[in-house]
């Protein structure tokens, strides 16, 4: 159950990056202003397609940690790196700490 919570706020963390790959804004997010990432710009602007795998951990603090990465594009695995840091989750829930957990993310052109 604690892992699917985790599954959870990890996809609604990164479901702008489904809807940046698509060149569109996450629901109730504006697009980047001129100020943004310049990696978050290309996705949009390009609408780069390809996959990443990525393999992580939840360290004692609730950060995500990065054990191993495989991607499609640089640029892609640049932008779920950045992403994925921005996440913090619950410390005081330790069912999870240290635990590899795989996550695919794939980003395609959406008419």
């Amino acid at each position: 159950m604690k892992a699917a919570h985790i599954l959870i706020a990890l996809a609604l963390a990164l479901a702008s990056v489904v809807c940046l790959a698509a060149g569109q804004s996450p629901a109730g997010q504006k697009k980047p202003a001129d100020g943004a990432q310049p990696t978050e710009k290309k996705i949009e602007e390009k609408q780069l397609e390809g996959s990443v795998e990525v393999s992580f951990s939840v360290d004692a603090q609730g950060k995500i940690r990065i054990v191993q990465i495989v991607a499609s594009s640089q640029e892609l695995a640049d932008y779920v790196i950045k992403k994925m840091s921005d996440i913090q989750l619950d410390k005081n829930d330790t069912s999870q700490i240290g635990k590899i957990i795989k996550y695919r993310f794939v980003f395609k052109k959406q008419a």
